[in-house]
């Protein structure tokens, strides 16, 4: 089985989230980054999540370290 670690922090800036998991590198900022909204529009079903999480937070950033994937995800308050 494959743990999957998620750690959230709330503050006055806003929320990040981190997803941790271990597994071999997988840079979804990377894998997300030539998709546009025309691209969504053509597929067929499924494929969406990386094209919307990387719409919908300020900032989506990955490292790989100890055999560790890691996803930071930050939405910063709009004040």
């Amino acid at each position: 089985s494959k743990i999957v670690r998620v750690e959230a922090l709330w503050n006055e800036k806003g929320l990040q989230v981190q997803v941790i998991s271990g597994g071999p590198p997988f840079d979804p900022v990377a894998a997300s980054s030539g998709l546009t909204g025309e691209d969504m529009l053509e597929r067929e079903e499924g494929g969406y999540g990386l094209f919307l999480i990387r719409e919908l937070v300020d900032c989506f950033e990955y490292e790989y370290g100890d055999s560790r994937n890691i996803w930071k995800l930050s939405k910063y308050y709009n004040i």
